[in-house]
């Protein structure tokens, strides 16, 4: 196992798993001309790689997702901005309509509670 960290060059394009390898090699000074080294090195890489994730919260792993898990339903309403309310004037709210948000035309409005 590779106790230093290994310094790249950010000039280079493309850094990959063989030139990795071969650094690991070179700077642990352990390459025998084998290729129990390079498997021992590629092993290390991949448990490396297998970590990463978990040693920061990475912004790529935050994800923020829509889950429908009622259909849309057409429905009409009246909205009363003065008390933020808004009434069924046909249809009928769908049964899980406390846990959804109400999308009228482009503006996101959490649901608070059902009358």
């Amino acid at each position: 196992m590779v106790s230093q960290y290994i310094e790249f060059n950010a000039d280079e394009p493309i850094v990959t798993f063989s030139d990795v390898m071969y650094r690991i090699l070179e700077r642990e000074n352990t390459y025998d001309g084998d290729t129990r080294s390079e498997r021992k090195a590629a092993s290390a890489i991949r448990a490396a790689l297998r970590e990463l994730p978990t040693r920061h919260n990475w912004k790529y792993y935050n994800r923020c997702v829509n889950i429908t898990t009622s259909p849309q339903v057409a429905i009409e309403i009246v909205y009363t901005d003065s008390n933020k309310e808004a009434v069924l004037t046909s249809g009928a709210w769908p049964t899980d309509v406390a846990r959804g948000d109400l999308h009228v035309q482009g503006y996101i409005y959490p649901i608070q509670y059902q009358k």
